[in-house]
């Protein structure tokens, strides 16, 4: 912006004209301003003074020129006809920017989380709630200002993070540091020493990760109505991300207060853990409970978050109606056992039945084709569990024989761990330990003997061996007229119609223990009852 004095000049146009350091020249006309600003009346400099020294300009009149897109340092004058203002110079200088950033997280404490250093872009940062951050910038030249603002999301009146800057001497980078607290927007301005100012040098956002509340489940089902003489177990699993700070019952029978979870809480000695569970038992008697009332009771498990607080969550409320005529609780839980095992067995001839079939298919084969990919195979594989094992190919084509003895092998050790765990389950009771020896030496030990026969393979009979590739594609295509190459021989095959005999007989023995060990709990109870009722004949 340029002025001059209307009585000393004529009309003319007025120029702006520039030489840029790079050699470039320019001239623009410049447009003359109607209405001068304030700032511009205060201005009592004259542009025109060079040559006419101590003369000063009585109506000045105000030209305006605009020069875009300056990439380098200029020098520029005004002219009027054969009048020209000094040369005045004109300093480019860059915005100050951020060329590098990186970051340091660290999670609370009680997460056990470990910290976190990286760089790069972190326009998108997500942390867990509370974690201390550590953002450090750095400029492309020294600054006299850093600004970080806060901008909150959407549904938000401001932003909690709490948040300090911390300018290096030199000017060249800042630390920011804050609590993450609140997801929001955030953004840092920087203004360098030559008053030059960048107000969008970086910005970001951050995104928290909540701690979730803990979890709770039922262990088992109780019954909705007992006798008022039952001791009621009633058991809950409480699980956390990061650990479990308590686990209690609550009751209320009748209309009485809720009972203080002193007694019915948790083992100190197991919490803290990322999974709790605890069984309680309500003995009824000991409480005064009568026919014709109810329980009412529920579960709440809290977790370790410090602040603001532990999170705490409560089960639904479960109600227990209190009758004389109620089933006894013992045979309830006796049968559940009885039907819990009964189902496992099942599930273990299921699993035999399955992979016995699989091997005759196998054991005949049609001479002269390709061998085909049964349904067998397909279930196997759905099946099988070891994460060896492999899956049927996605591309459709047959299995090979090694990846359908693979198949089966997997099945065999699934069928073994299985035997396992119904001869230890048998074990648990004294009526049934015979019979868990035998699941244990006539079912498991035969099936994991069949699971190292199929991981084995069977050999070739001949004195040589063809190279990988081609002994695999004999595998898969045998010339014609030759069979292909079973995948088990016929005493692993033997072997495994044996374990589906034995097992016959393990069911039929478990039906037969199930009834006797029925008929003395039945004795146990009359027992008791006779027992109660010469009590009161007595008194």
């Amino acid at each position: 912006h340029h002025r001059a004095d209307a009585s000393d000049f004529p009309p003319g146009e007025v120029r702006l004209n520039w030489t840029s350091e790079s050699g470039a020249h320019g001239s623009r006309a410049m447009i003359f301003d109607h209405q001068p600003t304030s700032e511009h009346a205060t201005d009592t400099a004259d542009p025109f003074a060079a040559g006419q020294p101590g003369e000063s300009v009585s109506s000045p009149l105000y030209f305006d020129a605009t020069v875009s897109r300056v990439t380098d340092n200029i020098a520029y004058y005004v002219s009027l006809g054969n009048y020209d203002s000094r040369v005045y110079r004109l300093q480019v200088a860059d915005r100050p920017k951020v060329t590098q950033t990186s970051v340091h997280v660290q999670p609370p404490a009680y997460t056990g989380l470990p910290a976190a250093r990286f760089g790069g872009s972190i326009e998108q940062l997500t942390v867990f709630e509370r974690s201390i951050v550590q953002l450090t910038v750095n400029f492309s030249h020294a600054v006299s200002e850093a600004e970080f603002d806060w901008q909150a999301l959407p549904g938000k009146e401001e932003s909690g993070n709490a948040t300090t800057v911390t300018l290096a001497p030199d000017g060249l980078s800042t630390v920011i540091e804050f609590t993450a607290v609140e997801a929001a927007r955030f953004q840092l301005a920087l203004v360098d020493h030559q008053g030059i100012r960048n107000d969008e040098a970086f910005s970001g956002r951050v995104t928290i990760e909540t701690d979730q509340p803990p979890r709770l489940t039922f262990n088992q089902e109780t019954p909705d109505r007992v006798r008022p003489n039952e001791t009621v177990p009633l058991a809950a699993t409480a699980e956390d991300d990061f650990g479990v700070t308590a686990l209690e019952l609550h009751y209320v029978l009748g209309q009485g207060e809720e009972a203080s979870p002193g007694d019915f809480a948790a083992e100190a000695s197991r919490l803290d853990g990322v999974s709790v569970s605890q069984s309680f038992e309500l003995n009824l008697a000991s409480l005064g409970a009568r026919a014709g009332q109810i329980v009412t009771y529920r579960f709440r498990a809290a977790d370790n978050r410090p602040i603001p607080g532990p999170q705490e969550v409560w089960s639904p409320p479960q109600i227990i109606a209190i009758h004389e005529d109620a089933p006894p609780l013992e045979g309830l839980q006796l049968a559940r056992r009885q039907d819990a095992i009964r189902e496992q067995i099942q599930e273990l001839k299921r699993q035999t039945t399955e992979l016995q079939e699989q091997l005759q298919d196998e054991a005949k084969p049609k001479t002269g084709e390709q061998p085909q990919q049964t349904k067998a195979d397909n279930t196997a594989a759905e099946k099988a569990k070891p994460t060896d094992t492999p899956a049927p190919p996605a591309d459709g084509r047959p299995l090979t024989p090694d990846e359908r003895r693979a198949l089966a092998a997997g099945q065999a050790s699934e069928a073994a761990q299985l035997a396992e765990g119904v001869s230890q389950r048998l074990a648990e009771q004294r009526l049934y330990e015979r019979l868990a020896a035998d699941v244990q030496a006539l079912v498991r030990d035969p099936l994991a003997e069949v699971q190292t026969d199929l991981s084995r393979g069977t050999e070739p009979t001949t004195g040589q061996t063809a190279p990988p590739k081609q002994a695999d594609k004999a595998r898969q295509n045998p010339p014609p007229g030759q069979k292909s190459q079973p995948i088990a021989n016929d005493e692993t095959r033997q072997r495994l119609e044996q374990v589906q005999q034995n097992l016959a007989n393990v069911e039929r023995q478990f039906d037969q223990l199930t009834e006797i060990e029925r008929d003395l709990q039945q004795l146990g109870q009359l027992a008791q009852r006779a027992e109660r009722l010469a009590d009161e004949a007595t008194q």
